[in-house]
Formats: C-alpha cells, structure tokens, sequence
C-alpha cells in the first residue's frame, strides 16, 4: 500500500505520473490488488514548484549504487531516480519502456545462440561534468560488475557475468552488447549505468563514492545538503540538466525506523510512506485528513525457502510433502490481518510474474493445500510417524 499526502499530489514531476495514458491497463493481480494504482496527471496539470518529502531507512554511506554496501533499495531506487541516469520506465502492464532522456530505442537480435543488445542512446544525455553518457561508460560499468577482476566489490555480478562484450557501435552513442547465450533480464542489469570516471579503478569504485560528487551525476535534480542532525538529505534542481526543467524545487529524504514512517506521514511530517503491510502502520497513514491510500500489486512478496541440500529435504518428494502440508492462506490471514486484503486473492504462484501479467500462469497446482496428500506423500518417502 502506499499513501500520499496532498504535496505529494501536486508537486510531483516524475515521467511515470506525468504520462497522460499511463494506468489505462485492465490487468490485475487480484480482487483487491490492482497493478498499478497511480493518480495520472499530464504535465501541464501539475504545478511548478514546491517539495515531496520521502522517508528512507538509511542516509547513504556510499554513493556507488552498485557497491556492495551502497545496494539499498533506498539509494539505487528511490534516490538515484532523481540523480542518476535511468533507462527505463515501467509501464502500468509492469514492462520496461525507455526513458527517452537516456535511452531513445534499442535493438535485440540472436545471432549463433548470442544475444546481441544493441542501445541507441539519447545524443544529448550527459554527465553533469558535461561529458555525453556514450558505450564507454557501459564499457566500465560491465568490467566492474562482472566478477572478472575480484578487487571490485560489487554487490552482484548477476547479468554482468553473461555478457562477452560491450563494443562501440555506428556511434559513440550506440552501445553494442553481446551476451555468452540468451539473458532474457538484460532490462534489469542495463536500468542504469555509472561514469567511467568512477568505476574504472577498484580504488575508485570501492573508496571513490563516500562524499557526492556531482560530475559523477546527472538527472534532473543534484544534491543540496545532507542535515546529520535532522538526518535528512536535500535535493534541489539541477543547474546541469540538459532535460525538461523538474517540476518541483526541492526533494527530502528523511531517515527513521520503518515502524515510525506512518506515524510520521500521519502527523505529516513527509509526503508519502509505502510498503503498508501491517495494521498499525494502516491504521496510523489512514488518519491524515488530507491524505490517500492506494493499493496495487507489489514487487515484494513472503515466501518459504527450503535449504535442498541438508539432511531429508535433499529428497524432492520430501519438500513436496511438506509445501502440501502448508496452509498458505492461513499463513496469508494472519500476516495481512487488520489490512483491507482477501488472503485468497494475492497467493502468487509464479516466480517471474505478477498476477495480471502477460507470461503469469498459477504453477502452483502440485503444491496445493491437502494434509492427507503430504502425508501419504511422506509416507511413502520413509518418514513414518
């Protein structure tokens, strides 16, 4: 759930709010869950000036994205997606489209088994040093991140690790991507990628990023001050950008305890808090009287993981036995109970996509809920009570 307050309604500028066909998709996760459930707005209808004030968890102890300490959903999502370069929109049926500001098309072919991606990137997207974003930076962001070269302490070398090279293209500005086999993720390990100023050296990589370096970013807005005190940081706009000027003059991003946020927006003290999975939180975002909440399909979800190399869950039919014993839905209720969600309606049964997704199908169908199944199942797997 999410729930925003009035400055949040009105001072936004973000290309997926401003998209006047966006959220017209009648796809959906369940009775209760909407994928997408966004206040659209064209641009024109939206006014200039003004702050959104977001809560975070954490201030960043490094700006490096990518660093095996800077991988916070709080740095690499929310704030990089007003400092840094960002690839990709995600539409309202959950499919990546491409920021034009960044990225103007692309190209994917299969050639011998490879999959060869090919990104035809915007002429006019630059650094905030000035220099343009071009297949150099892609260069140094794949050596960096591909597990190649240890001394990188990325925190993950998934996707990276497929490609076999990243080559100029007719341009300096198309980058040429050619992967081992086919990576059908690619849009996930290409949403972003970082200067070759500070990613090209271990050193810089690991020890480069612990202040803000504004030639190392670029987007619509840059940093103003971080207030340790107050432990909030201040984004204002970018003097640098090259794009269409951000509607709003400012962005925070205040630090505290997730079980405080809704507190906080209730006494409206940020603009919006999301991720409400509990009663209390609900209960505390519900009360501001100038406040929405809105619900849709999430990309966090509650599972179960069995460890399939100790001791009896090395046997399949054991594992199955023990999923058929689980009575997920009960599980669900007790989770989700105080929240305004059918149990039954959001039990995933896809590992890749949501409910209401093209590709979504319930693989669940060998795991349903039957006590007598699992033990029988048991049973003939030599665990006999």
């Amino acid at each position: 759930m999410l729930a925003v307050g009035s400055l949040a309604l009105t001072g936004c500028g973000q290309k997926n709010q401003s998209n006047p066909n966006a959220g017209k998709g009648g796809g959906t996760t369940s009775k209760s869950a909407p994928l997408q459930d966004l206040n659209i707005k064209s641009r024109d209808e939206v006014k200039d000036g003004g702050t959104v004030r977001f809560s975070i968890e954490t201030l960043p102890t490094t700006w490096n994205a990518l660093h095996i300490d800077g991988t916070t959903v709080d740095l690499g999502t929310t704030i990089m997606g007003f400092v840094g370069a960002n690839n990709f929109d995600i539409a309202e049926d959950g499919t990546p489209k491409p920021d034009t500001d960044y990225l103007q098309s692309y190209d994917v072919q299969t050639n011998g088994g490879k999959q060869v991606v090919t990104l035809h990137l915007n002429p006019k997207a630059k650094w905030n040093s000035g220099r343009t974003i071009d297949y150099t930076d892609y260069q140094a962001t794949w050596k960096a991140n591909n597990g190649a070269n240890e001394d990188f302490k990325m925190a993950s070398s998934d996707g990276f690790n497929q490609i076999e090279s990243v080559k100029k293209g007719d341009k300096d500005t198309d980058v040429v991507i050619t992967y081992k086999a086919t990576y059908p993720d690619w849009t996930a390990t290409w949403s972003s990628v970082m200067p070759k100023e500070g990613v090209g050296t271990p050193e810089t990589f690991n020890n480069g990023w612990k202040q803000f370096k504004p030639e190392w970013f670029t987007g619509p807005f840059t940093l103003d001050r971080i207030d340790q005190a107050q432990k909030t940081l201040y984004l204002k706009r970018n003097p640098n950008w090259w794009g269409e000027k951000a509607k709003l003059d400012t962005v925070s991003f205040r630090a505290m305890d997730p079980a405080t946020m809704s507190k906080a927006f209730a006494n409206k003290e940020i603009d919006v808090v999301d991720d409400i999975i509990t009663k209390d939180a609900y209960e505390s975002a519900r009360k501001r009287d100038d406040g929405e909440l809105r619900q849709a399909g999430s990309t966090q979800w509650r599972h179960i993981t069995f460890n399939a190399k100790s001791g009896p869950l090395q046997d399949k039919n054991v594992r199955q036995a023990i999923a058929k014993g689980l009575d997920r839905e009960s599980i669900a209720r007790s989770d989700l109970a105080g929240l305004p969600v059918d149990a039954a309606s959001v039990m995933l049964g896809n590992h890749f996509f949501m409910p209401g997704q093209n590709g979504y199908t319930d693989n669940s169908g060998g795991s349903k809920y039957d006590p007598e199944a699992a033990k029988k199942q048991l049973d003939e797997a030599g665990w006999k009570s």
